[in-house]
């Protein structure tokens, strides 16, 4: 683009409002990023729709910043590694990871990112409660190794969910 009036033109004619508003919304729609073509080169992932219903989660949360680029996030895939082994050395049950994710007051290159880790328990000890929002979610369930689980994750929100006519929201 040769300047950033022409950038934001384009931009809205693709996601219907200015990349700062884009910024600011509280879910991502990527359809409009990949062609068509390139989603259909990928393996599919089976994907299930679930009605879930309001439900407390007790756990733990961890607040960190991400760069919003095309390379592996491998500190976030790290950290967040860490909580779920220790989740699942703590529990016995599953676990929800739930993240929200607004941009950095530090730089526009920036999104802050902060994740809920915990499980449903009858027993509320833990040192916080998440409750999540009644809706319908797209179920996704990876089986490997840590290795690929960085690429997996990227293809769900990069392919899966544009594919599908899906958004990622807040939670």
């Amino acid at each position: 683009f040769d300047s950033q009036q022409s950038f934001s033109r384009e931009f809205k004619k693709l996601f219907g409002c200015s990349p700062r508003e884009y910024r600011h919304r509280d879910y991502w729609d990527l359809a409009n990023i990949f062609p068509s073509f390139l989603i259909r080169q990928q393996q599919k992932t089976e994907c299930r729709l679930i009605n879930f219903p309001e439900t407390p989660i007790f756990g733990n949360s961890f607040k960190y910043d991400i760069e919003v680029s095309n390379k592996s996030p491998d500190e976030e895939v790290k950290l967040r590694r860490h909580h779920l082994a220790r989740c699942m050395k703590n529990f016995k049950t599953d676990i929800y990871f739930v993240s929200t994710f607004e941009p950095s007051t530090k730089s526009v290159d920036l999104l802050t990112v902060e994740t809920f880790a915990g499980t449903v328990c009858e027993y509320a000890d833990m040192p916080k409660e998440w409750t999540t929002t009644r809706g319908l979610y797209a179920s996704f369930r990876y089986e490997g190794n840590w290795e690929n689980y960085p690429d997996w994750v990227r293809n769900i929100y990069l392919i899966e969910l544009p594919a599908r006519g899906l958004a990622r929201v807040n939670g």
